[in-house]
């Protein structure tokens, strides 16, 4: 990310949270329809865990291979619906398969790795802890500083890996990466060069699972509010980074020089 940031679009949190609940709001139902199927989903890997004739861990092996076959490219997908709609685009529901479908690779992939850092920090965790000592508290601290580093990054990675595969990163005559990879490295790059807008961002979405995960809400709104929520974060970056233009502002008077008959013209039936 080369470019530099416009002075005359400074990242206002206000607006962009105020934006994303508003369209939450505008397209409840398609978000509702997103969501249920986050909850298909795992309503099926669930049941084919429970079918297999196998031992406990090769069940839940089973489940966990599952779930990263299914789960990063449905997210990618919701956000793909996301992005259309922060777009001021025509989206519907079957616009998340579609970028299911053509994000499907890369999507695995990077949930692949999500899940090799979790697993390798959450494993190191446990395995210095039953040390006892000073120092295996210490490495223990490592590791959760760790993953907090990595967690930071997260709510932007699925977006950025979306809205690179949009050529929203593309320079002229230069076409950007499109690997998991990239979606990384300028995920980690937008998180820690906006701290306190991404700190905030954090907030609004472990509040709001909060509150959706214990009501009946939680089946309906939760997964598509965190796609929506990234992507709109994320496009908000990406304005300041002027690698995306300026939404237009509601308040501004909309020009009507097309509209005007300039002198001697007469208008037409």
């Amino acid at each position: 990310m080369s470019a530099t940031i416009q002075k005359d679009t400074p990242l206002r949190p206000k607006k962009v949270f105020q934006e994303i609940f508003m369209l939450s709001w505008e397209r409840i139902g398609l978000w509702m329809a997103v969501s249920v199927t986050f909850f298909i989903a795992g309503g099926i890997v669930l049941l084919l865990m429970q079918l297999l004739p196998f031992s406990a861990p090769v069940r839940l092996l089973a489940g966990g291979v599952a779930s990263v076959l299914i789960f990063p490219a449905l997210l990618a997908g919701a956000c793909y619906t996301a992005h259309l709609v922060c777009s001021r685009t025509e989206a519907g529901y079957a616009d998340m398969w579609r970028g299911a479908k053509a994000l499907y690779r890369v999507s695995v992939q990077l949930g692949l790795m999500q899940m090799a850092v979790w697993g390798a920090g959450i494993t190191g965790i446990i395995f210095y802890l039953k040390w006892h000592n000073m120092p295996g508290s210490l490495f223990a601290l490592v590791c959760t500083w760790a993953l907090v580093f990595w967690g930071m990054a997260i709510p932007y990675q699925m977006p950025v890996l979306v809205l690179q595969h949009a050529g929203v990163f593309d320079e002229e005559g230069k076409r950007a990466q499109r690997t998991a990879r990239a979606a990384m490295r300028r995920s980690f790059y937008m998180a820690y060069d906006n701290l306190l807008f991404t700190g905030m961002l954090l907030a609004v979405q472990t509040l709001l699972f909060a509150l959706l995960a214990l009501t009946a809400l939680g089946a309906l709104l939760l997964p598509a509010f965190l796609a929506l929520s990234g992507v709109a974060a994320a496009r908000a970056l990406l304005v300041r980074y002027a690698l995306l233009p300026a939404p237009p502002n509601p308040s501004d008077a909309v020009p009507d020089e097309a509209f005007r008959l300039k002198a001697g013209e007469t208008k037409q039936p």
